[in-house]
């Protein structure tokens, strides 16, 4: 959340009061007692905005390329010592034939 609040954008007005609110209650040791200071909807909204993005990030595409598994490694890697003239293509083939 504080990356957030970092951002400033035009568009973004609604996210910096979240962030002013947020900030605020963050340095305090007791957030519960500024939660009068703002209507239960507008707590409930940003609680349901702020869920949304989380899992918009939780599941987030990852970048990079899969796993692959142990077993599949060490056949590639005993193709590899057993046929040294193969190239990759050769093996490539070999493995997805098999």
């Amino acid at each position: 959340m504080s990356q957030a609040c970092s951002i400033s954008t035009g568009k973004t007005y609604g996210l910096q009061r979240v962030c002013r609110v947020w900030n605020f209650a963050r340095s305090k040791d007791n957030w519960e007692d500024f939660v009068h200071l703002m209507q239960p909807a507008t707590v409930k909204k940003w609680h349901s905005v702020a869920l949304r993005y989380f899992w918009r990030w939780k599941s987030r595409r990852k970048a990079g390329r899969p796993p692959i598994s142990q077993e599949m490694q060490d056949l590639i890697y005993k193709l590899s010592k057993e046929n040294r003239l193969w190239g990759a293509e050769r093996s490539r083939d070999v493995l997805c034939c098999e």
